[in-house]
């Protein structure tokens, strides 16, 4: 539990690089197995250090387990438009804003999404459910 622990202390503090080592080792550990946001929280440390593709792969995860998650469809929907792949993101934005996760607060607050806060179909995709 300390690895994770220390791994979600990072997280927290939103040093993503520093946190990766501690989540690799609670999942080599199968730490993660007790956790249920480990892979939304995984998929939150890969995207903020630009591994779009290990982003991905935690947030399907994380929808599979949960397709009621909106986090997680949020998470594919930012990994998406990241790798420039903005059309085949909508779908995902539009599964998260069905369920009011993230918050309209938080979305706002995302930097890493500054830029597609200007795009059109995500604004209206905005108004559409907030």
């Amino acid at each position: 539990d300390a690895i994770y622990k220390q791994g979600y202390c990072n997280y927290q503090q939103q040093n993503y690089t520093a946190a990766l080592p501690f989540y690799s080792r609670a999942m080599a550990l199968r730490l993660d197995t007790g956790v249920n946001t480990f892979s939304i929280e995984m998929g939150v440390i890969y995207l903020n250090t630009g591994k779009l593709d290990s982003a991905a792969v935690f947030y399907r995860q994380a929808y599979q387990k949960d397709s009621t998650n909106g986090y997680a469809s949020y998470g594919m929907g930012a990994a998406l438009a990241l790798a420039g792949k903005t059309d085949e993101s909508f779908a995902w934005f539009e599964r998260s804003f069905q369920t009011k996760t993230p918050s309209y607060s938080e979305i706002k607050r995302d930097k890493l999404l500054a830029d597609m806060r200007n795009n059109k179909k995500f604004k209206e995709l905005l108004k559409k459910y907030y």
